[in-house]
C-alpha cells in the first residue's frame, strides 16, 4: 500500500506476437493489448464481471457448481508453477493447453 495507491493490482503478459496489460488502479474492465505487427496499443472495453456474490447465488439458482472450482485451481497453480520455474531458470517455458 502507498499512498494514491488503492487496490494496485497491474498484471503484463508479454510473448512474441505481443503483450497484454490489466491495471485495477486505471479500470476493471479494460485490457491493453500490444500488436506485434502493428506496432500499437489498443484498448478494448471487457463486460463487467459478476462479484463472487453474485457467481454463488446463481450458481444456487441454476444448480450448477461454479468456477472456480478445485480442478481450475490446480490448472491455474500449475501456470503459477511454471512461471517460478521460468524466472528461476532464466528460460521460456511452453505453456500447454489446459481444457
Amino acid at each position: 500500500w502507498a499512498t494514491g495507491r488503492g487496490n494496485t493490482l497491474r498484471v503484463e503478459a508479454h510473448g512474441t506476437g505481443g503483450a497484454l496489460m490489466f491495471d485495477l488502479d486505471r479500470s476493471y474492465e479494460q485490457l491493453d493489448s500490444f500488436d506485434l505487427a502493428k506496432n500499437a496499443w489498443s484498448t478494448e472495453t471487457l463486460p463487467a464481471a459478476p462479484d463472487i456474490y453474485q457467481g454463488f447465488v446463481t450458481a444456487i439458482g441454476k444448480g450448477i457448481a461454479d468456477q472456480p472450482d478445485f480442478v481450475r485451481g490446480a490448472q491455474i497453480q500449475a501456470l503459477l508453477d511454471l512461471g517460478a520455474k521460468s524466472a528461476a531458470s532464466g528460460r521460456w517455458m511452453s505453456v500447454p493447453v489446459i481444457s
